[in-house]
Parts: structure tokens; C-alpha cells; sequence
């Protein structure tokens, strides 16, 4: 049996390739991602490729989810369709993904529960290679739904011995609901903002992402310009490796410090070789010793210089963007539960320019969590629709029915009704003396709910912010003590910490943070998806799916009527 590769980023490309070749071709696999609006382009490539190839076939990678399957019952098509049963991803030793982007959106608006039963069957594979997690803690009812499902996993595999030692000692399980603020936050570490501008694309222990291609490493420009995998001619492929000892110290670093070290390094080299040169009188000495301590950086970590350039880029366009300091300064008033009076301005200013849509409804998002609603809400609506287009109302009824969305005072989703202030200054979720000895520092000042409770549990203060919990809507189930989260032996104590809807670049940082600090104890996430406000927002633009369908359905049913109708005749 002969096999061709084809890696093409244009399906364009990959038709023409296809007819064009001499000899056909018997089974064409299309191995891509189960999203609607991946499989809706393959199948109109499909059925203009139906009669020059005879057989087709569906890879999907990841596992193929229910949403999937009635999705393609839309289509009349011969192809048949296998699933990559690989559930989870480690991308670094302490993060653990299941790849489930949509997550957020099936939960909150599709009444979707698959991915519950998918964290459940994970967690169980892990109890079957480490031993029994001895004791489970849960905030939310979602969470509470899929301790059951792990508890069913367990005797269904006979290891519900709980007398059993296992490595992992603990598990502590929250979904996106006790926090639905975080994702919506500035971030502000490095690894942050490459995702927030760029988008990381995740392998296992690698990543890379499309940027400028003037900040691509110059050895890596030449490989590039043979390879037909990037996305555009004036973008390049940036490498992340976790195995290199700079990035995994520079990635939870604020980008303007980072930056600055950076510069204070190479200006106290110059400083000390022109020094040198002085004495010399020779200019020429000067480059010659700035050259050998360019080679000699880049022979010791290459990546030091790599990242050099890409650092200064993210921090120039962080400082010239006047619309997002604008929004950082309002979001932070918001956090700390500020009324602001030129806030709703600020928004009728934004739409008037056609200021991007996503930065806008980041600030309403926060504005609506944090104050229960947003003031004169339908009027920003009809704005926002009448200036961007008629197919964001899909949109703004996605996140109204997730309850990130809603006038002030209204009923919206009670998973999401808040109690902010309250829980703002039960869980001390200020910071006022910001220093980086503590995790807050990641938020400017601000600790994350669901960093702040994983702190709490394991140093056993969780009575200190029950208070706080119990204002968030939901299912809880603490622990009665510190041993029942970590055990006194001399061995290090592995605890899971289990994130349902997604876990963002800053809660994984301040994780990481905890870890450091903590010297007896490794924090281990293992997350649904890692979200930004980016990806989240858009998780929830389906307007243009959601429009086909309604019309083409619309239309089925009225033919369905006109038939009735016509046979009575």
C-alpha cells in the first residue's frame, strides 16, 4: 500500500494537489480537530473531490464529542469516521490538558455535561497508574458531578480501596464558575501576553506560535522559507521549548521588568567594554567585544537572544496601545470595586471608533461579574449590533445565557450571580502591599479565587476564606483538616488541582508559584482547556453556524408544511 503525506495549510491547495495527481487516489484520511466550523470547510471540499477519489475518511484528534456527531447528521455524505481515544496531553510536568476548547460554552449554555464524564475517565486512568486519590474536595456542582462519575470509575476498575497508599494524596476540584472573573483579567506575565497577542499552540514539552517574521531567530528563517506550513509570507514560526532553563524562569515574569533586565544586562556589558575600549582608544574594540559577547550568549542559551527581540516587541505594543491601558485601568477599578462614572462613555466612545469588539466586551464581562449587571445594558447591545453587524446577536445571547452578560439588576444564569464584594473582602482578595514574595503579584495586587483557595487548602487556612465560598453559588466540599490535604511524611506530597471549563496563563503561574514556595509540596494541574478572553469570547461566536442552520431548518419545516397541505388536497 502506497501512503502520501499531504501537510497543507489551505484546503485550496490540497484540491488542486489532489486532481492534479497522475495516478488517483483510492482513500484520502483528513486527520483534523472536531470543531463545526473545521469539518463544515472539509466537507464542502468533499463533495468537489467525491468523483476523482473513492473512499474518505475522518481522523479526529481529539476524541470525537457528541456535538460532533449530530453536527455531521446535517451532511449526506459516504466517510467513515474514526476517533483518536487519547484523552489527555501533559504539555509540561506540572500541566496535564484534555484539549476541550468548547468546554465553557457546553457547560453554561448547552447544558453539555460530556466533558465531565471525560475529566471523570482521565482521573481514573491517573488513580490507575498512581494509586487511589485519598481524598477529593469539590467546589460546584459540577464538580461535585464529576467526583461521582470518578467514585463509578472506581469500582468499575475495583480501586476504591481507600486504606491503599497512592502518590497522589489529594485532589481538589473547581469548575470555571467559582472564578468566571479570571479569565476576563489583564495578564500580565510573559507567557500571558505571547498567547494574548500571538496564540501558543501546545505540543508535548514544545510550543510554537505565528509572529512578525523579523523576530524569527535567523537560523530559523532559512528552514522556513522552503516549508509551505506558514500561515502567511510576512509571519514566521517561533519555537517555545520547555526544556530550556531561561524560558521556564523568564515565562512567569511581568513583561516591563523582563524587558528592562534584559536591557540593563546588555547596557552594563556595554558599559564595561567601552570602559575597556576607553583605555585602548579604539572603537573597534568595542563591537569586537560586544560580537564575542553576542556569540558567547547565544552559544550558552540561544534562546536568551531569541526571546530578546520578541520581549521588546510585546512590551512596545502593550505601551503604545492607549484603548487597553485605558481598559486595564478600568478593569483594575472594577477588581477593587470602584464605581466608575465615565465607564459606560468609555464604551459609547470604543463603539462610535469600531474599536475591537473583544476588548469591549472583556470590560462589560468584568463590569457585569463584579457588579451584578451592567447600566443601560440594551442600549450598549443595540449599539454594539447596529455599528458591528446583525450576527453578533448570536453572540451576546451565548454569553446572556452563561451569565456573563446582563442588565443591572437582572436574573441571568444563577451559577454566575456573584456575590462579589462580599466575597472580596472575605477571601482578601487585595493585595495592598504588592511585592513579589507573593502570588498576588501576578494580578497586579489581585489574588485569583481559585489560586487563593488551593493556597488556603494547603496550608490549611481554608476556614479563613469559608466565608467568602459560601457566597459563591455551587456545591462545596472542604476539608476537615490539613492532613486530609497533605500528609506528614518526608516524602513530597503530590495534590491535583483539577480545573472544569479551563485554567488561565496567571492561576497557572500562580500555581507554579506555590510550588516554589512550598518546598514539601508539588501542585499538579490538570485542566479541561487553558483560556484567555480571546479564545473564551470567541468559544462563543457560533452566530454564523447557528444562522445556517436555523434558516435551512426554517426552511425544512415550512416545506415539510406546504407537503402536508398539498396531500390533503
Amino acid at each position: 500500500m502506497n501512503v502520501k503525506l499531504f501537510r497543507f495549510t489551505k484546503l485550496e491547495d490540497f484540491s488542486n494537489e489532489a486532481k492534479n495527481q497522475t495516478n488517483p487516489t483510492d482513500t484520502i484520511v483528513f486527520v483534523i480537530e472536531p470543531k463545526k466550523e473545521t469539518v463544515d470547510r472539509v466537507m464542502n471540499f468533499y463533495y468537489k473531490l467525491i468523483t476523482c477519489v473513492k473512499n474518505f475518511a475522518f481522523l479526529f484528534m481529539p476524541e470525537i464529542s457528541y456535538e460532533i456527531k449530530n453536527f455531521l447528521k446535517n451532511y449526506q455524505f459516504d466517510i467513515r469516521i474514526f476517533s483518536f481515544s487519547n484523552e489527555a496531553y501533559p504539555i509540561d510536568k506540572d500541566l496535564i490538558t484534555l484539549h476541550l476548547p468548547n468546554c465553557f460554552r457546553e457547560l453554561y449554555v448547552e447544558n453539555d455535561t460530556n466533558c465531565l464524564s471525560t475529566m471523570a475517565r482521565v482521573l481514573a486512568k491517573l488513580e490507575m497508574l498512581f494509586g487511589i486519590i485519598k481524598y477529593k474536595f469539590v467546589k460546584g456542582d459540577n464538580s461535585r458531578k464529576v467526583k461521582e462519575l470518578l467514585e463509578n470509575e472506581e469500582q468499575i476498575n475495583s480501586i476504591n480501596d481507600k486504606t491503599q497508599s497512592g502518590e497522589i494524596f489529594s485532589c481538589i476540584i473547581m469548575e470555571r464558575s467559582c472564578d468566571p472573573i479570571a479569565p476576563f483579567c489583564s495578564q500580565y506575565t510573559y507567557e500571558g501576553y505571547i498567547d494574548e497577542f500571538f496564540g501558543i499552540h501546545w505540543g508535548i514539552n514544545s510550543g510554537h506560535l505565528y509572529v512578525p517574521s523579523s523576530l524569527v531567530p535567523s537560523d530559523r528563517k532559512s528552514a522556513q522559507k522552503s516549508s509551505s506550513t506558514s500561515k502567511k509570507s510576512d509571519m514566521g514560526k517561533f519555537e517555545i521549548s520547555l526544556d530550556n532553563e531561561f524560558y521556564e524562569q523568564s515565562r512567569c515574569m511581568p513583561v516591563f521588568p523582563l524587558a528592562i533586565n534584559f536591557i540593563r544586562m546588555m547596557k552594563e556589558n556595554y558599559d564595561k567594554k567601552a570602559a575597556n575600549a576607553k583605555k585602548g582608544k579604539e572603537l573597534d574594540v568595542i563591537n569586537k567585544n560586544l560580537e564575542e559577547f553576542a556569540n558567547a550568549k547565544k552559544k550558552e542559551n540561544p534562546f536568551i537572544l531569541a526571546h530578546f527581540p520578541l520581549i521588546t516587541h510585546i512590551a512596545e505594543l502593550r505601551h503604545n496601545d492607549h484603548i487597553t491601558q485605558e481598559t486595564m485601568k478600568f478593569e483594575q477599578l472594577l477588581l477593587i470595586g470602584e464605581n466608575i462614572e465615565n465607564l459606560h462613555e468609555f464604551y459609547v466612545n470604543q463603539i462610535a471608533k469600531k474599536a475591537d469588539l473583544v476588548t469591549v466586551l472583556r470590560l462589560m464581562c468584568i463590569e457585569s461579574l463584579t457588579k451584578g449587571g451592567i447600566r443601560n445594558y440594551t442600549a450598549l447591545k443595540k449599539d454594539i449590533i447596529l455599528t458591528y453587524g446583525f450576527q453578533y446577536i448570536f453572540l451576546f445571547n451565548n454569553l446572556e445565557k452563561a451569565g456573563l452578560l446582563k442588565e443591572e439588576k437582572g436574573k441571568g444564569n444563577p451559577v454566575m450571580n456573584l456575590n462579589y464584594p462580599n466575597i472580596y473582602n472575605k477571601m482578601e482578595l487585595l493585595n495592598t502591599e504588592f511585592d513579589y514574595s507573593d502570588c498576588s503579584y501576578l494580578g497586579v495586587g489581585y489574588n485569583y479565587i481559585g489560586v487563593k483557595m488551593i493556597e488556603s487548602a494547603v496550608d490549611g487556612n481554608w476556614k479563613k476564606i469559608e466565608d467568602g465560598l459560601d457566597k459563591i453559588p455551587g456545591y462545596q466540599e472542604f476539608p476537615r483538616s490539613p492532613d486530609e490535604v497533605k500528609n506528614n511524611k518526608k516524602e513530597k506530597n503530590i495534590i491535583f488541582a483539577v480545573f472544569i471549563g479551563g485554567v488561565t496563563y496567571a492561576e497557572i503561574e500562580g500555581i507554579r508559584f506555590l510550588n516554589k514556595q512550598r518546598k514539601d509540596t508539588k501542585i499538579i494541574i490538570v485542566t479541561t482547556n487553558i483560556i484567555g478572553y480571546k479564545n473564551l469570547i470567541k468559544s462563543f461566536d457560533t452566530g454564523e453556524t447557528n444562522a445556517t442552520f436555523s434558516f435551512r431548518n426554517c426552511y425544512k419545516e415550512i416545506s415539510e408544511e406546504e407537503n402536508k397541505i398539498r396531500g390533503k388536497k
